[in-house]
């Protein structure tokens, strides 16, 4: 009986199904691939060898490297010109080359776009036909024009000197374009105070047809004979003296630096009650100078 036994376990052991699942657990085949022959085994070595001498491809899934091309600057970059100015700091330091426009370094002022100037001082050549006794003179007067502290104030009395600017004409009620203050008055003298002039009616209530607002200047002060100061868009008055109770009050816009006994001459002119000359103080030509 027991002989019988060990039979049956013989051959169920050595069955296919038995095989199978030996497999299927172990992932090994059970039999062994039968032996090569000595030319297959020398064709499989010559086979191993190429496959040595082949590179696999390398894929790159990353971003491509920049070429030297790509290092250069590109158009609208910090590096690129941008405005007619060309900035290069490719050497460490920055260097400004001009292109189209006048760049004054070191200026003392900041001067504005709409300016279009690059000087370094701007002065205001006035010549002014005055009575001196019996007769009439010719002086010329020559103001300092503080465009770093009084930018708009100075910008507006340039414009309205140099006739690019418009006005609103007192005969006519129409816009205009010319020379301002040429043929102009000085139509308020009060002696040992001031002088004033600019008012196209000449009546002291005239302007330009447009305000002006007030540009506070801390840094200036109505300390000393000469100071030019502006009463509205237009009018404009010199100081005889030191005048501290106009502080804050009006825009000072420059310094009489030239011709201060004309202005001075001016202010013992005779006049009637309401302080307007009895002989007239007329403004010939006003220009304006650049220093750069």
């Amino acid at each position: 009986m027991r002989f019988l036994i060990l039979i049956l376990l013989t051959l169920i052991l050595n069955s296919p199904i038995s095989h199978a699942q030996n497999n299927v657990n172990t992932g090994t085949p059970t039999t062994q691939a039968p032996p090569m022959s000595p030319e297959e085994q020398k064709k499989a070595n010559e086979g191993q060898k190429d496959l040595k001498k082949l590179k696999p491809q390398n894929v790159n899934l990353q971003s491509p490297q920049k070429s030297q091309n790509d290092s250069k600057p590109q158009t609208g970059s910090p590096n690129s010109n941008f405005e007619g100015i060309n900035y290069d700091n490719s050497s460490g330091s920055t260097e400004y080359k001009k292109q189209n426009i006048n760049i004054i370094k070191n200026t003392p002022i900041v001067v504005k776009k709409n300016l279009r100037r690059h000087a370094k001082f701007y002065y205001a050549i006035m010549k002014i036909s005055f009575p001196l006794g019996r007769k009439r003179k010719i002086g010329t007067v020559k103001i300092n024009l503080y465009l770093q502290f009084a930018g708009q104030s100075v910008d507006n009395f340039i414009k309205l000197a140099e006739g690019k600017k418009f006005f609103i004409d007192p005969k006519t009620k129409k816009k205009v374009k010319r020379p301002f203050y040429n043929g102009l008055t000085f139509h308020r003298v009060i002696r040992g105070y001031l002088i004033q002039g600019g008012d196209p009616v000449g009546s002291g209530y005239g302007g330009p047809g447009f305000n002006l607002p007030f540009e506070p200047t801390p840094l200036l002060k109505f300390d000393r004979p000469g100071v030019v100061a502006m009463a509205n868009a237009s009018q404009f008055f010199i100081t005889l003296r030191a005048t501290p109770a106009l502080k804050g009050k009006n825009t000072i816009i420059g310094q009489v630096v030239d011709g201060m006994p004309i202005i001075e001459a001016i202010g013992k002119t005779k006049t009637n009650r309401d302080d307007r000359p009895r002989r007239k103080v007329i403004i010939k030509e006003v220009a304006i100078q650049s220093v750069y």
